[in-house]
């Protein structure tokens, strides 16, 4: 059975929390452990749940991470957002992050233990299912992550509305999605780089 990673979400900002649980949401090896946005409430938040990780929006600077990190008791790791972030090294208990980083990534980071690496899972297309997409189905895919419409979906393709959402429906049943929000989200993770034009 594949390990789940417990995580803690961290930001003063209630829009950035709903955000990444939302992306949280779709990984099945992932809990979202705690949500908390009030810096005092950090350290007993970790003690108290002792996460795999723990994600800081610290954009504003109101987290103490590294103190928190330095504490002998500190056996978390934490993935740290801010500005420059990326630019600093990373630390065995602290790993930077930024604005560059993709959701991609950041899944990565979390199933690999807090490595860069890209694991073999996530170096592919994950979903067996999607040996049966078909060139149609997979263009699809790539202008739904890309937030085309249905609309501008059907004249880029030379086809119906009607169509599209016929194709759509099968693209939901062959990769086992239950809407267009999971389709995009699956899209912007697995349809990048050399495979955008088929």
């Amino acid at each position: 059975m594949a390990k789940t990673y417990r995580i803690a979400l961290v930001s003063s900002s209630k829009l950035f929390l709903d955000g990444l649980r939302k992306i949280m949401e779709f990984e099945a090896d992932i809990e979202v452990a705690a949500e908390i946005s009030d810096p005092k409430a950090l350290r007993d938040m970790v003690c108290d749940l002792a996460p795999d990780f723990i994600f800081v929006d610290n954009r504003e600077r109101e987290f103490d991470v590294d103190g928190l990190a330095a504490e002998d008791g500190f056996k978390s790791r934490a993935i740290l957002f801010t500005q420059s972030g990326g630019s600093e090294p990373d630390t065995e208990k602290v790993i930077h992050v930024n604005f560059e980083t993709t959701t991609s990534e950041l899944i990565n980071i979390i199933k690999n233990g807090g490595s860069r690496k890209q694991s073999a899972i996530n170096a592919g297309m994950k979903n067996p299912e999607f040996k049966r997409i078909t060139r149609t189905e997979f263009r699809i895919i790539q202008l739904i992550a890309a937030g085309e419409s249905n609309r501008e979906i059907a004249r880029k393709l030379g086809s119906s509305e009607k169509t599209v959402k016929a194709h759509i429906t099968s693209i939901f049943e062959k990769l086992g999605l239950d809407n267009r929000y999971q389709l995009m989200v699956y899209g912007k993770r697995n349809m990048t780089g050399g495979d955008a034009e088929v």
